[in-house]
């Protein structure tokens, strides 16, 4: 069976290995128009366990409740973070790419102590973004060169060649 490989050749834990390859016959959720119910506190099991398939299940779900009208995609690996700020005044939307791996060095106040020691360096950084207003032009920041967009279907489309711990990108209102 190639579902099942627990050899002593292959094995190394249970943590994310299914008991059986196919489906056991129990709900985990229950989905009606936009509304899905989880039958088990993933979040909490995320946190606690680390548990990379229920990270999967739960942005599936969230990807399904939101069909087409995700906000931001990216393809920053799992540690990587993207945020957006709004900057009104200056007629901007900012998005921060932040690719840093943290690494677990002891405990502080009972809890994990995380330093970043190296300098990540991720190449071709993707972004699709569906802004709240038309996007005129946009720029690396604090560089101010020039970056090309793409606006398909009121979505923006742009790539960063390199992030290197972090950039920002302005997004100039039309």
């Amino acid at each position: 069976d190639p579902y099942f490989n627990r050899t002593v050749k292959h094995f190394c834990s249970h943590q994310n290995s299914p008991p059986k390859p196919g489906p056991s016959g129990f709900d985990a959720a229950v989905a009606k128009d936009r509304l899905i119910y989880l039958a088990h506190p993933v979040f909490s099991i995320y946190q606690s366990k680390g548990a990379v398939t229920t990270k999967r299940y739960i942005a599936r779900a969230i990807d399904m409740l939101l069909g087409e009208e995700v906000t931001l995609r990216t393809n920053l690996p799992s540690f990587g973070r993207i945020t957006v700020t709004r900057q009104a005044k200056q007629s901007r939307d900012v998005i921060h790419l932040l690719c840093a791996a943290p690494i677990n060095r002891g405990t502080f106040h009972h809890g994990p102590l995380e330093v970043v020691e190296d300098l990540v360096i991720v190449p071709d950084v993707h972004v699709v973004y569906r802004p709240h207003r038309p996007i005129g032009r946009a720029t690396l920041a604090p560089q101010e060169s020039e970056l090309p967009i793409i606006t398909i279907d009121g979505k923006i489309k742009f790539c960063v060649d390199r992030v290197a711990s972090h950039q920002m990108i302005a997004l100039h209102y039309a």
